[in-house]
């Protein structure tokens, strides 16, 4: 490819080879056997599809001539030493350049998700203390694990991460792992016991302890704008986004989702966070909720977690990543392009840009996002001197 992403004459490493060939990465075979989730060892710009020019604006790619190799190298790799390692982990050998341009510092990702934990990935997971609960109460051979969460927070990650790393012993049911919860991964806690998945009916509702991913609202948000799923904007009647979206202050921006809640309207995307992560801290249920930006920086400690609060077993010595796009079906039907998880890591990592696209000062003064909430999953409200007046 022409340049690496880690020389170690250029670069200190704590990592051994060992360590290295030991990475797997998911892969996938649709029905038809056709590979649709794919191993990534190496990157370069043009692989990264759903990157727009917003992130690659104004990027200039220096000489690749050898003799400014070097200083090239060690200039854009300059504070992004912990992405590094973890890419590096995770079986990426190669990368181009420009990609590596492209990658936040670590800084910049700590201020926006790990302020608690500025030098390292140290995951916020919220409801630590059902695990003893859940794990006293059920038998394991009937026992589940199953996501949840709203669209576009990492639901469909999560689900082939656990599937490719844990199993509830002695579950002979889909080694235990459910693709979601009974009751759809998508709709709120509140229908667990009144609505329920045909080929999921089989399945005791209380034997599930639910995993559930949230996602920084404003990321969200704009993820929302643009891929809407069963959310309608009452203005448009349809699902489709107002021009400019997210609206916050704008009476364009009340929302429904008709297939759950009926004519339940939400004054905008942000009520709707509220809402639906609101009753599940509610519910008292069986559940922990892992944030979807943990997922992309340290999700190894993720699933260490959720295995320990769980019970569940390891279903091999080597931790497999999923590093191509986990919405690869979405992608074949609607023709979106979709995200693997380093463009992931470019997009939620800078606190500019695409978070606060469309975004206004009036806006951030009226989002009504539940401070409680934003506090728990460790989020924080943009700066209000980036933002544009109205």
């Amino acid at each position: 490819m022409g340049w690496l992403l880690y020389v170690p004459a250029l670069m200190e490493t704590s990592l051994s080879t060992q360590e290295i060939t030991e990475a797997k990465q998911n892969i996938r075979y649709n029905k038809r056997g056709k590979e649709v989730m794919h191993a990534i060892n190496a990157v370069k710009l043009e692989d990264l599809t759903d990157l727009t020019d917003d992130y690659i604006v104004g990027l200039k790619v220096r000489s690749s001539q050898a003799a400014v190799f070097k200083s090239t190298v060690q200039e854009a790799s300059q504070g992004k030493q912990i992405l590094i390692d973890e890419l590096y982990r995770s079986g990426i050998h190669d990368m181009d350049l420009s990609t590596i341009q492209l990658l936040p510092t670590w800084n910049e990702v700590s201020r926006l998700y790990y302020q608690h934990s500025k030098e390292t990935c140290q995951p916020i997971i919220f409801g630590l203390d059902k695990c003893r609960s859940f794990a006293k109460s059920k038998v394991r051979h009937k026992s589940f694990l199953a996501t949840a969460g709203l669209s576009n927070t990492g639901t469909n990650a999560l689900t082939y991460y656990m599937r490719a790393n844990l199993r509830m012993a002695g579950n002979s049911l889909f080694d235990g792992v459910l693709v979601q919860v009974p009751w759809h991964k998508h709709w709120f806690v509140q229908q667990k016991y009144s609505h329920t998945i045909p080929y999921l009916s089989n399945v005791t509702v209380n034997n599930v302890f639910s995993i559930v991913t949230t996602r920084d609202p404003f990321t969200w948000a704009q993820s929302m704008c643009e891929q809407p799923y069963d959310v309608e904007w009452v203005a448009t009647k349809k699902s489709e986004a107002p021009p400019r979206c997210p609206s916050i202050t704008n009476v364009d921006g009340s929302i429904r989702i008709p297939k759950q809640t009926g004519d339940t309207t939400y004054e905008n995307l942000f009520a709707l966070w509220n809402a639906w992560y609101g009753a599940y801290m509610d519910s008292n249920m069986d559940c922990i909720i892992v944030r979807h930006e943990d997922l992309l920086y340290c999700p190894c400690t993720v699933l260490s977690a959720i295995q320990t609060c769980s019970g569940a077993s390891w279903t091999t010595d080597e931790f497999v990543y999923v590093m191509d796009q986990a919405k690869w079906e979405h992608a074949r039907l609607s023709g979106r392009k979709q995200s693997n998880r380093i463009s992931g890591m470019i997009k939620h990592g800078h606190g500019r840009g695409r978070r606060i696209r469309h975004i206004t000062r009036e806006d951030l003064q009226h989002t009504g996002l539940n401070q409680t909430l934003l506090d728990l999953f460790g989020y924080h409200m943009p700066d209000i001197l980036a933002l544009k007046e109205k």
